[in-house]
């Protein structure tokens, strides 16, 4: 039986955002074991601290992981460290680590979208500061949107009429949080700033980053679709009045009816599930009469109301979509996708 490492956080979940009872307390690992076991896996469950890399050596080693949004994503870069480690010592993380790093990570995952050459129809810029956004003063066409890097449903998501709008948006968001220590030697260097006559270059304050991408109009709804492997779940999600933003309207439908599904939907969605290549995937989908458009993308710790509250899925047969009236544990249809992508990108 092949042995497969599944790492737990600092409140021993797998998972965050599984619908579980009690809140967010994660996958059920018994059952998840369950299901591992009948694919011909043993799971070894670990927390992230009792990792140590001179007992254990990851080489060729399987391993499953969640990730966490926690505030100031503390625990998240230490979760990096652990999964670098991993890296470096030849084990296989499922997803990749660059998946991980996406997380919550709106400015990589702009650099994925653009280095995988995935939906040219969406067109993103990234800043590291507002200074760099000022010297490209200019050089944008409105309306675009303004998102923070980190941020679930619609946080840190806004709509920018005009260039004075951008900047003052832009700096509310980019905008440093420093604690009393740095605010006493921010002011040093400020004095420092002053006295040499502004010769002393001072960091910025407002140096979070951020993105922007072009406004896609006359939009009521997305789609959030959920990829487990060879399923594909679906829920369409509608906007607020006089709101642009389906991400965390809280209005939304599950798509059980056929009818209402264009295949083109599901081939785009099957598009770029294979170019992500991912065990796993979520994807914000919107489209109009110019084409498709991926709003964003995730492969590790998402929401999974789509697959929990479904009472179907797609499957591609053959060279055709099909719908399978079936429910499924989550914890089922995640260990099937987990053995899926073994089995098609490493062949055991």
């Amino acid at each position: 039986m092949k042995e497969i490492y599944v790492l737990a956080d600092y409140l021993n979940r797998f998972e965050t955002k599984v619908p579980s009872t009690p809140y967010r307390s994660g996958f059920d690992k018994d059952i998840l074991n369950k299901e591992f076991e009948i694919l011909g896996y043993k799971c070894v469950f670990l927390n992230y601290s009792e990792i140590d890399f001179k007992e254990i050596d990851f080489k060729n080693k399987y391993v499953i992981y969640t990730s966490i949004e926690d505030s100031g994503l503390y625990y998240k870069d230490f979760i990096e460290d652990i999964l670098w480690g991993i890296k470096i010592q030849g084990g296989i993380l499922l997803p990749s680590l660059e998946m991980q790093r996406a997380h919550h990570n709106k400015v990589f995952m702009e650099i994925l979208r653009a280095i995988n050459g995935i939906d040219n129809n969406i067109h993103s810029r990234y800043f590291g500061s507002i200074k760099e956004l000022i010297k490209n003063s200019g050089s944008f066409q409105y309306p675009i949107v303004l998102k923070s890097a980190s941020g679930s449903g619609s946080k840190g998501v806004k709509l920018v009429n005009t260039e004075k709008e951008l900047q003052k948006k832009a700096k509310i968001i980019s905008k440093v949080n420093l604690p009393l220590p740095h605010i006493k030697e921010y002011l040093l260097l400020f004095k420092r700033y002053l006295q040499t006559k502004r010769l002393f270059k001072i960091e910025s304050i407002y140096r979070r980053k951020f993105i922007t991408q072009n406004f896609i109009p006359q939009l009521d709804h997305d789609f959030k679709i959920l990829i487990y492997g060879d399923k594909y779940y679906i829920l369409k999600r509608n906007t607020k009045k006089n709101d642009f933003r389906a991400s965390g309207s809280g209005i939304f439908e599950f798509v059980n009816n056929q009818d209402i599904i264009p295949v083109e939907l599901l081939n785009y969605s099957k598009l770029i599930y294979n170019k992500i290549n991912a065990p796993n995937l979520s994807i914000d989908v919107a489209y109009n009469d110019e084409g498709f458009y991926l709003i964003e993308f995730q492969a590790v710790s998402f929401g999974t109301v789509t697959q929990t509250g479904s009472l179907s899925y797609y499957l591609f047969e053959g060279d055709s979509w099909i719908k399978k009236e079936e429910v499924l544990l989550l914890e089922k249809v995640y260990a099937q996708s987990i053995n899926l992508y073994i089995k098609k990108n490493y062949g055991s």
